[in-house]
């Protein structure tokens, strides 16, 4: 199985990236269906679509893609999303310059290598796997900022909580919803 169903709206899928890494994406079920994050290019086909087929869903039936941060492990699927769904995609203003450039991608993921003296060699690895994992630039449909709200109807309301430092605009969903919040404190847990 490619998800975990935690309650009636939300789901979460394992999706792996670079050999030994994950990454964990988020489905949320209101009236509309959201994504969080789509991890790095080819886990819209690879890993996300077979999920949603599980579920008896579709990446066509996605409405929102919300971006906690802008790094190609959370936003490199968004160019195959675009092409293959419908979805909007959100992400805080603070990171658009690396959602509309795949050479800001590049710098920004180079940059701590360079600074730290590491290798020729090493900056290059980093920007050759940065180019393929980052796919597609397609910037956002939506910018958003503390305290924006996304409403995906049926009690669920999304709350972005911006928290810079992993990336300028990196933020967290917080959800208003009492099951969903129940959910999450106890995966955490």
């Amino acid at each position: 199985m490619g998800f975990i169903q935690l309650n009636e709206s939300l789901y979460t899928i394992m999706a792996p990236f670079h050999g030994s890494g994950n990454v964990f994406l988020n489905l949320l079920k209101g009236d509309r269906i959201a994504l969080v994050d789509t991890g790095v290019e080819h886990t819209p086909s690879d890993v996300l679509q077979p999920a949603l087929a599980e579920m008896g869903l579709a990446l066509s039936d996605i409405d929102v893609i919300l971006n906690t941060h802008a790094h190609l492990d959370h936003a490199g699927g968004n160019g195959e999303m675009k092409k293959l769904s419908r979805a909007s995609i959100y992400l805080h203003q603070d990171d658009l310059f690396m959602a509309n450039s795949v050479q800001a991608q590049v710098e920004f993921m180079t940059a701590p290598l360079i600074a730290l003296d590491f290798p020729e060699e090493a900056v290059k690895e980093r920007a050759e796997y940065t180019i393929i994992s980052t796919g597609q630039a397609v910037g956002a449909d939506v910018l958003l900022s503390e305290g924006d709200t996304v409403d995906l109807g049926k009690g669920i309301v999304l709350r972005m909580v911006y928290n810079p430092g992993h990336t300028p605009g990196s933020v967290s969903v917080v959800s208003n919803s009492l099951r969903l919040r129940r959910t999450w404190r106890r995966v955490l847990k």
